[in-house]
């Protein structure tokens, strides 16, 4: 839970710029997702739709 409220705060920080580093946080991002904690799965929900709100895109590519 921690690392994924660090990952938002570069993401505020960064702004567009941390699109050139999401490639390396998609790992990490899709293992969050499929968490058995339904807390985990959820934050990492509401980051992904922060993400693509601050992007001003959809994300959803970097995930396929």
């Amino acid at each position: 839970m921690a690392v994924l409220d660090i990952v938002e705060v570069f993401v505020e920080k960064r702004g567009e710029n941390y699109l050139t580093v999401l490639p390396d946080s998609v790992n990490f991002l899709v293992e969050a997702l499929e968490d058995d904690d339904q807390r985990i799965e959820n934050r990492c929900r509401a980051l992904i739709k922060k993400m693509e709100e601050v992007f001003g895109q959809s994300v959803e590519s970097y995930f396929e």
